[in-house]
């Protein structure tokens, strides 16, 4: 997430047309990469059940068989992306916008195969609480692709002015160097050595696979459900105007990396309730659930609380005051803002919620409930009140926040369901 929010940070500074183009593409790469990335959620839930019935065989078994779906589904996304120029200009975006995000886009697919493979490994990780080398190659990667940022955007320290391509480059080269990185440490650690994780790769098994599919599948249509909400906004952001689609961008950028301290609570969730399950030990897995809540409800007030005090010191780092417009996209801005702050603690409470349903393996109603959340009641309130009642972008932050209040609540009826049949 910090290597998106690098990226349009920098690429704020070259100008507003720039920032909306990267926003226009960058949600796009978001699409095709989320889908994907249910299965490494699968193979958490999977790894960590496995784990608590002290499994390692099908542990393995269940990192090969995610490793394969996240390869295969790559390959297709990056065949999708290829067509960036058709997609955009068939929801009706500007020519100077689907241009420029073409060119970001010829790049940037390539960063989704590296991306998937370092998110795999690090599911597996996450399930045998191997955290701090994901922290800590996570940070590599975010420093690392600031620095190429700084050097391809704009000419510095000796190399090429690329602008927006430049970003692209460095996501990609930042991709591959967490991969490898990654993929090292399994050959260089002496525990993680003993799985033989890539051992006969090429082998299938049709058991894991199977799980793994039927897991991960509802999992990443889940999060589609969600995200594309999102893209459809960004759509709609940009029939009302390229100043409200470049304040959209910034505030999605905020909040999305705000979104990830949630989501990692929620990660040890899934890891949390699905070693509990494995062991079959109710007790572990009520005392999980009041701890996620109380984490990460706890966060999304600290979170609303700081960006109260300085959402707009944030929102000018991705601002260059010297430039045409910006001083409109930080108005627009701030409304986006306080909008969005209302309604966040939704959005940190069905994230938490799915994080322990899926570590009950239950994920298909979930994807119901937040499809019907977010497409029948988002996004379509989102439509209605910006385009049809004249609300502009704040009717899309509010429908987009209505649906994420519903889907809390649907969900969270869910998860007390499932609790009580335990």
């Amino acid at each position: 997430m910090g290597i998106g929010v690098t990226d349009t940070l920098m690429i704020g500074w070259l100008g507003t047309t720039e920032l909306a183009a990267l926003t226009l593409a960058s949600t796009l790469l978001f699409i095709l990469y989320i889908w994907i990335y249910g299965f490494p959620n699968a193979s958490v839930a999977l790894i960590s059940q496995a784990q608590g019935r002290q499994d390692a065989t099908f542990a393995r078994r269940a990192f090969r068989m995610g490793l394969w779906a996240v390869i295969l589904s790559s390959l297709a996304s990056i065949t999708i992306l290829s067509q960036t120029d058709l997609i955009l200009r068939f929801f009706g975006q500007k020519e100077e916008l689907i241009s420029l995000a073409s060119q970001y886009m010829a790049i940037a697919k390539w960063m989704i195969l590296p991306f998937m493979i370092f998110t795999m490994v690090r599911a597996f990780m996450m399930s045998i609480d191997r955290v701090y080398i994901i922290f800590w190659i996570s940070v590599f990667g975010l420093l690392f692709n600031a620095l190429v940022n700084y050097m391809l955007i704009f000419g510095n320290l000796g190399a090429p002015r690329l602008e927006i391509q430049g970003a692209a480059f460095a996501s990609v080269i930042s991709g591959l160097a967490m991969m490898v990185l990654m993929v090292g440490y399994t050959y260089l650690s002496k525990s993680i050595r003993n799985y033989e994780l890539f051992k006969r790769i090429y082998k299938p098994d049709s058991r894991a696979l199977l799980q793994v599919i039927k897991m991960g599948f509802p999992i990443g249509l889940t999060t589609l459900a969600e995200v594309g909400s999102f893209s459809a906004a960004a759509v709609i952001m940009g029939w009302i105007g390229k100043i409200e689609l470049a304040a959209h961008g910034i505030l999605m950028q905020i909040f999305g990396l705000a979104f990830m301290i949630p989501l990692g609570i929620s990660q040890a969730a899934t890891i949390r309730v699905g070693t509990a399950l494995g062991e079959e030990n109710k007790e572990k897995i009520y005392e999980a659930s009041k701890s996620i809540y109380i984490l990460g409800m706890g966060f999304g007030v600290l979170i609303i609380f700081t960006l109260i005090l300085g959402g707009e010191f944030f929102i000018n780092l991705f601002l260059d005051q010297r430039l045409a417009n910006s001083d409109e996209v930080l108005r627009f801005a701030l409304i986006f803002l306080f909008v969005g702050i209302i309604f966040h603690i939704f959005d940190c409470g069905q994230i938490l919620t799915i994080g322990l349903l899926r570590g009950l393996s239950d994920t298909k109603v979930p994807f119901y409930l937040c499809l019907l959340s977010y497409w029948g009641v988002g996004i379509p309130f989102a439509y209605i009140l910006s385009i049809h009642l004249g609300l502009g972008g704040s009717g899309i932050w509010i429908g987009l926040g209505i649906g994420m209040g519903f889907c809390f609540a649907t969900l969270g009826c869910r998860f007390k369901f499932l609790k009580a049949k335990l």
